[in-house]
């Protein structure tokens, strides 16, 4: 066995755990709910991701046009601790987003697609 076989074996077992990361480590969404702005142009996606065993859960919230295809993050808010959101929509341009006092939020956006979105706590 020389040295060539031993750098075979090494970047044989690299090659394997990088893909193995990758299958591990894929991430995954849970619908919680949709729900669709009054004039329907538009949906505020609820969601749970999941990115497997060792990561923390979070939920996630987007806006998207109601025929356009499911973000893999949410574009307006993630939040951790265990807690999801509740949006409601006050017009087809104005969403309100009902966030626990103990959950930590990690992303927080005030305006997308032209929609005001507002943070309020319960």
């Amino acid at each position: 066995m020389g040295v060539k076989f031993f750098e075979f074996i090494l970047i044989l077992s690299l090659s394997m755990s990088v893909a193995g990361c990758e299958i591990f480590w894929e991430c995954g969404n849970n619908t919680i709910w949709k729900s669709p702005s009054p004039d329907g142009k538009l949906i505020a996606h609820v969601f749970e991701r999941n990115c497997g065993v060792g990561s923390n859960h979070n939920f996630q919230v987007s806006i998207l046009e109601s025929n356009a295809e499911e973000t893999e993050t949410g574009n307006i808010l993630i939040i951790g601790n265990g807690f999801h959101a509740k949006p409601i929509w006050e017009s087809g341009n104005r969403l309100v987003v009902y966030i626990p006092k103990e959950a930590k939020i990690f992303r927080q956006v005030v305006k997308v697609n032209g929609v005001e979105i507002l943070y309020k706590t319960m």
